[in-house]
């Protein structure tokens, strides 16, 4: 899942560079300096990273409505 995130913001990143930044607002950036690289790849981590908990919290809570369901019916087999 990670990986596949950092692609989808990778390709996100580029689509936004090249139609709003260049396109709309004109704006020309030097590609081929570090500064651009290191501030580009320090944007993607940080996306990735709170996608990547934005996903683990959805799932947490999936998986104990889960839980909490299996519970729920075993209690009531256990009663009856």
């Amino acid at each position: 899942m990670s990986i596949a995130s950092i692609s989808a913001i990778m390709i996100t990143g580029a689509i936004f560079q090249n139609v709003v930044l260049i396109d709309y607002f004109k704006i020309t950036i030097n590609i081929e300096s570090y500064q651009y690289r290191i501030i580009v790849m320090t944007v993607i981590l940080i996306i990735n990273i709170i996608a990547n908990f934005t996903l683990l919290k959805l799932y947490l809570k999936r998986r104990e409505r889960k839980s909490k369901n299996k519970i729920n019916e075993i209690e009531l087999i256990g009663k009856e």
